[in-house]
This record gives C-alpha cells, structure tokens and sequence, in this order.
C-alpha cells in the first residue's frame, strides 16, 4: 500500500469519525431525527403502571410492549415528542385509553392505571335479601344487616363464612321502631344503633362475641344512673342523643344530653363498667371524637372549640359563628385528619378551617355527602348530579394537583345515589348513577376513563379492597361483585 493511499485512508477514516461521533453521541443522549417535520429533536418517555398484569400497551394502534406478572410496570423510551394515542388492554377486561403529549428530555407518566372487568364478565353474588339497610365492620370481617320485618330485626353476617352468625330480634313490643345509624367500635367487637319510634329513642349496644346478639340498652343504663341524675339536675327530662364511639377505647363513648331549654352536656360512658363521667363540656351543638381530642361546635357562641378529654381543658379553634346566614344548620365534621383539616359540612356546603385567621372557608356548595379518600389527601364531594374531588395536599405524582384544588369528576344526567372511593389506589370512584353502576378515573388528561361495572341500581354501595369486591345494595337485596 502506497503513502498516498494510507494518507487518504486515513483522511476517510478522520472524516468518518468526526460525522459519525455526534451523531452517535447525539443518539446517545436522546435526539432523533423526526420525519414529519424534518427536524433534529430530543426524545421524551412514557412510565406506565396498569394492573392487573399482563397487559398489552399499544401506541397510535400499534402493539409496542407487552408486561408480564414479574415485569408489569411499562417503560417506553426514545419517543419524538407529540401527542400519542395510548391503549391498553386485557383479555376479559374494559380497555383503559387516553392521549398523552411527550415532552423533550421528560417521562410522561400514567400511574395507578386500573383495568376492570368487561360487563357481564363476573356474575353478581346475592348475599342478602329483603334488607333496608347494611353496615359494614372496620375490620371487614362482618355486615350488620338491617331487615325489613314487622318487628326490628338486626342480623350479623359473617363475609369469610358467606352466611348469617347471629341474628337480633327486638320484642314484639318495638313493631313501630326502626333500626337506624349502625356504628361499629373501632376493633369491631361491638356496635351500637339507634332504635327510633315516634315517640321515644334507644340506644342500643351488641356484643356479637356472645355467641348469640346480646345487647345493652344504652340509653335506660345512662337515664337509671344516679350519677347522671346528679350531672343533669339542671335539665328538665334530658334526652340522650349524638352516641358515637370513642377512637381509643373500644368500651367507651360519648353522647350528649340536652333538654327542651337547649342545652347540651357533653359526657362519656363506659358500657363495660357502666361508668359516666361529669360533663366535659356543657354547650355541645355538635362533635366529633378523634384520638386525642374531641372538636364540637359550641352552642353557645357558635364557633368550633377542641376539648381535652384527659385534662377537661377547651381550646378555642375558630374565632367567628361559622354558621352565618345558615342558623344552627345542620353540622357534619368531615375530615379523618381534624388536627391537620378540619373540615365541616354545613347544611349543604363544605368549609375549611384557615388555622392562622381562625375562619371557615367555604369550598363547595351544593354537596349532598363528603368522603376522606383512605389516604387521607382528599376528599370525595357528592352532589345531586355531580362527582367533585378537592385536594387537601399536593400530588407529587402525574397529573400534578396543588392542595385546595377543586374538579368535578363527572357529571350525570340523573341522580347519583351513592359513592365511594376505589380505596385499592385511591385513583378511581365507584358510583351509583340512575339504574347503573360505574367507575371513573381521576386522571382528567384527555379524558376520564369510565367502566360500567353492573347495568343493577343500587342505594348504598361498599367496597373491601383486600378482597377487591364491590358490595352494593339494589332493591332490598345485597350482592357482591368481584371487581379482580
């Protein structure tokens, strides 16, 4: 080989590598040649998290990645940043779809994505019949049922056994009450209901440990006490009204005790020892009892004060009637979290606590029920017709939200008869709309996805997440659909 050809070799070889070298260093650090629109542009990603695996991921209608049970989270790189049609699928299961836009030198993600069963696919279970109502236990292992018999009848069903335990039939001499306002203590050892005629209130209290629904009437122990007597000389015939269980103690209560002249005594009561305390605070409107705390709205000055059950001490929290216009409306605390978000529901609005200024903000109006998400990071507003959530904190996942941020979900052309959250991941909403029930995904980019879960009406719904079935109550009757 002669000199002149190793020079011009090696001018070829030099001028290879210095075309070459960009481009691959380019390549390496994302950029891409886009065809459309003939220009050099810096690629972005795409993250996906469907459950339940395996799924199919398609892009623009074509298959580009399949997960598997080991792998089932989905990354796509190198994508020229546009807007992508993305579809995925799974046998048996409605598809999940939406457009997302890729950004330069940035991953799109879409996490907590969920596939649900196609229509029809899971046949609805009955587990109850000729039911008015149903409450399920904190720890998921019993229903209460509510029947609609001639005399007051509460049966205990038990959701491993798939069968009625015990049953709880109140004398004949209770045919014109009502069972209402089942609650459970917090380990589900015991629950309380109201028993409501025209005429008179009890309280009552069932031990389903007994072998056999023994109950205790509440509210006759508290009346028959002579320390009650001593604490409320001052009321004239007292009524025992707003029983709710303590968050700490699964034996004891509290209740309040007023009279026609519109005072309220707050006490709390040992079912055990059958023990009452004085009076923990003596202007009680409404309450709400936490772990180390108990807030109410005072009667008096019509603001919201926190009492310490242990040192009897009252702190004032906010500094101005919260009611307003709304004259002693009717009050629901709502939030799970009241030392960090106290949230009320007044009449038919929702307001927040501003702890620095003291005053109620109002966040919503026309709200029917407000439900905390198990996460406790927001909040579920159901209205005749629409679906709202409101952020208490700041998502740091995508779609990004800022704490105080309102956005209504869905919107019916009917009433919307109950929802619940999809607690599995707290990304989705259950809900019963007109003759059908539903679920819908919070992720608003696009479009929400929404599934038809069963084409039955429902009146109250219920979800176990450990399980993953969805209880709902259609016609006096219970079903259970599984929702795996």
């Amino acid at each position: 080989m002669t000199k002149s050809v190793r020079t011009l070799l090696f001018a070829l070889f030099v001028t290879l590598f210095l075309l070459i070298t960009p481009l691959v260093i380019g390549y390496s650090q994302g950029y891409r040649l886009d065809w459309q629109d003939k220009t050099i542009v810096q690629t972005g990603g795409l993250f996906l998290e469907p459950r339940p695996a395996p799924v199919e991921v398609y892009l623009n209608e074509k298959l580009v990645k399949k997960s598997s049970f080991v792998f089932q989270n989905v990354f796509l790189g190198n994508l020229i940043p546009k807007n992508y049609r993305l579809r995925i699928e799974k046998e048996n299961y409605s598809a999940w779809e939406k457009n997302l836009d890729i950004f330069p030198k940035l991953v799109t993600e879409a996490k907590n994505i969920t596939l649900f069963p196609e229509l029809g696919r899971e046949a609805e279970n009955v587990i109850g019949s000729k039911l008015r109502d149903f409450s399920a236990s904190p720890s998921g292992k019993y229903f209460a049922f509510i029947n609609n018999d001639s005399t007051p009848r509460i049966t205990l069903y038990s959701i491993s056994a798939q069968k009625v335990t015990l049953t709880f039939d109140a004398p004949a001499t209770f045919s014109d009450y009502k069972i209402e306002n089942i609650q459970w203590n917090k380990d589900s050892t015991r629950f309380m209901f109201l028993l409501k005629s025209d005429a008179s209130r009890k309280w009552v209290s069932v031990d389903p440990k007994a072998g056999a629904l023994s109950s205790i009437d509440i509210s006759s122990d508290i009346l028959s006490s002579g320390d009650f007597r001593k604490y409320t000389k001052e009321l004239y015939k007292p009524v025992i009204s707003k029983v709710k269980w303590s968050l700490v103690d699964s034996d004891k209560l509290f209740f309040v005790a007023h009279d026609r002249d519109k005072k309220y005594l707050l006490f709390s009561y040992n079912i055990a020892s059958k023990k009452i305390s004085p009076p923990l605070a003596y202007d009680v409107l409404e309450y709400s009892p936490e772990k180390n705390a108990v807030f109410y709205v005072s009667s008096m000055l019509e603001n919201i004060n926190r009492l310490d059950p242990n040192t009897k001490k009252i702190y004032q929290v906010s500094f101005s009637n919260i009611f307003g216009k709304e004259k002693s409306a009717p009050t629901t605390f709502v939030s799970h979290a009241q030392e960090q978000y106290l949230i009320l529901k007044i009449a038919d609005a929702l307001y927040r606590l501003d702890k620095k200024a003291g005053l109620m903000q109002k966040i919503s109006d026309g709200v029917e029920s407000a439900v905390v998400a198990a996460d406790g990071k927001k909040i579920l507003l159901t209205g005749e017709k629409t679906l709202s959530v409101y952020w208490l904190e700041d998502t740091q996942i995508q779609p990004f939200r800022d704490a105080g941020d309102l956005e209504i979900i869905y919107t019916s052309a009917g009433a919307i008869n109950d929802a619940v959250w999809f607690s599995k991941n707290n990304a989705y909403v259950l809900f019963a709309d007109q003759d059908t029930i539903k679920v819908v995904e919070l992720d608003g980019r696009d479009k929400r996805n929404i599934h038809m879960l069963t084409e039955k009406p429902a009146s109250k719904l219920f979800y176990e997440k450990d399980k993953e079935i969805l209880y709902f109550l259609s016609d006096e009757t219970l079903y259970s659909l599984s929702l795996k």
